[in-house]
């Protein structure tokens, strides 16, 4: 017995619309998946970056005091140098 047109086109209907939501909940898999994966990198990457800027938030105070200390150093030497011109006049 052959089904009236309606019901084939229908059925045809049926196939195609499942056909193409399949490819929908294919490509919204793909672009979740693809973003997951963009946010991990990202959080590495934003994780990378602020371990270094940790650490050159560290050298840059140990080069701050290394340099504080020079200058005391140097203002020492240069009054020392000024009080010998002192006596020495």
């Amino acid at each position: 017995m052959k089904l009236p047109a309606q019901f084939t086109a229908l059925k045809r209907y049926k196939k195609e619309m499942l056909e193409m939501l399949r490819g929908k909940a294919m490509d919204h898999e793909k672009r979740v998946t693809e973003l997951e994966c963009s946010h991990a990198e990202l959080r590495a990457n934003n994780d990378r970056d602020h371990q270094k800027m940790t650490i050159n938030i560290h050298n840059n105070k140990v080069q701050t005091t290394r340099d504080a200390e020079q200058i005391a150093k140097i203002w020492d030497e240069l009054n020392r140098y000024k009080d010998m011109s002192v006596k020495w006049n």
